[in-house]
């Protein structure tokens, strides 16, 4: 469904998906980032928990194309279809953890995966606080932060391996298309324009969306 290359960082919110998103773009190997869409993440939220515990149950890539490729094409092809002028996913509902990376690998198959490690504790600690400044957006989380915290944490950490299994599964099949980055390496563009065989930017390396 995507006949162009595209760039999805697939790890969780608060992992510098912003910042990356902007040294794409900078490093010339993409153009046009999809914005963050309430609506259409609002309008297909139970489609997608549907297909991401779906592909979790398939655990391999291999099996879940085997199973059910042509149901993902048929059910999600209107959600599809207004990313389609994108290049670059930082954010929900096509980036980060919402659509699954086995979908995204199947309807994008030229599609660069690129995942973000951050040590858990400090991921965590900016997950909370950007949870806490947002709770028209995080009402529900907020309530579980205050009355299970230790509840809380088993949610990020299952969100965390969950997701990186799939990643890991694909980078498997797939290493030319997966990239893994530390969040340390993202001081400049060494890393990211090594694995795209680009020169670096002779310039300081962005900072978007940083939490106070």
């Amino acid at each position: 469904m995507f006949s162009h290359r595209i760039h999805i960082i697939c790890s969780p919110y608060k992992t510098a998906s912003s910042s990356v998103e902007q040294a794409l773009v900078d490093i010339g190997v993409a153009k046009k980032p999809m914005p963050y869409s309430r609506a259409i993440l609002r309008d297909n939220r139970e489609l997608l928990l549907k297909w991401r515990q779906t592909a979790n149950a398939a655990k391999t890539y291999d099996n879940f194309v085997s199973l059910h490729s042509s149901e993902v094409f048929a059910e999600l092809s209107a959600y599809l279809k207004p990313l389609r002028k994108f290049d670059i996913f930082a954010d929900a509902p096509f980036g980060h953890t919402h659509t699954h990376s086995f979908v995204r690998k199947l309807v994008a198959p030229k599609a660069v995966h690129i995942w973000i490690n951050r040590d858990f504790d400090a991921w965590v600690d900016s997950v909370h606080r950007w949870e806490v400044s947002h709770p028209e957006i995080y009402a529900g989380k907020l309530k579980i932060w205050d009355t299970d915290p230790d509840r809380r944490l088993l949610m990020l950490r299952r969100l965390w391996n969950t997701n990186y299994r799939a990643f890991a599964e694909l980078r498997g099949h797939f290493p030319d298309d997966c990239l893994e980055l530390q969040f340390e390496e993202l001081g400049d563009y060494t890393s990211l324009a090594a694995f795209y065989g680009v020169q670096a930017p002779a310039k300081p390396f962005p900072l978007r969306n940083v939490n106070s």
